[in-house]
């Protein structure tokens, strides 16, 4: 069976005896706060599991321990548990009033014709969170951005990833350059239009499903004044 995933996307979903198999990703915003909370526990710890198969001190095979939450070598005896990787992801409006003007998109070349979304990046060795933002939107857009403040997470197991929201100020004039090979196109875009994507009035303009911290962010913002 063929279902929308969001973001333009259809996926092939498994059916059988009545039942439809479909993806977190895809369709967890139609799960209720426990049943999204305990589905995501469980996908993470899954990946984690296939992914630390061996020790990381011997490479000695390793054994489940305490209901899956780590895992044990059958060789040396060393203990694991599940890691994160944390990734910030920023929403960027101009310096225009309190909250902005117009907001900073961009697509990767293999998303959909129509898909923007705002723009994330993994944390590095040794870095703040604040400088991970700077640093993230300069190389995939070449803008600078200040007043970097933070407005919430999500845990996000695609494999293993935990979502720092942020949002932070741009100048109104900045000309956004894509990074070549990472990102296809990046633009302001008005309120207006955001908030038409959201209630089904621009079919061109395609933003993040309901279950991405992105859609949060985006929506919160369309809906704020300037």
């Amino acid at each position: 069976m063929r279902l929308d995933s969001g973001w333009g996307l259809t996926q092939e979903a498994p059916a059988a005896d009545g039942e439809v198999w479909v993806e977190l990703r895809g369709h967890g915003a139609a799960l209720d706060d426990a049943s999204a909370g305990l589905l995501t526990t469980a996908v993470a710890l899954r990946n984690w599991h296939r992914r630390a198969r061996y020790c990381a001190r011997c490479g000695g095979v390793v054994r489940s321990r305490q209901f899956g939450w780590a895992t044990e070598c059958t060789r040396c005896g060393h203990e694991e548990y599940p890691r994160t990787d944390p990734a910030v992801i920023c929403l960027v409006h101009d310096d225009v009033g309190v909250n902005g003007e117009q907001v900073l998109l961009a697509r990767q070349p293999v998303w959909p014709p129509g898909r923007y979304s705002v723009l994330a990046g993994f944390v590095e060795a040794g870095e703040s969170l604040e400088r991970c933002v700077e640093r993230e939107v300069a190389e995939e857009v070449g803008v600078a951005v200040r007043d970097v403040r933070y407005l919430g997470s999500q845990p996000w197991p695609f494999p293993r990833s935990i979502m720092l929201g942020f949002a932070a100020r741009a100048d109104a004039g900045a000309v956004p350059s894509p990074a070549d090979g990472e990102i296809e196109n990046a633009c302001w875009m008005p309120r207006e239009r955001v908030a038409a994507a959201f209630a089904g009035r621009d079919p061109d303009l395609l933003l993040p499903g309901g279950s991405s911290i992105a859609h949060l962010m985006l929506r919160a913002w369309a809906g704020a004044d300037a």
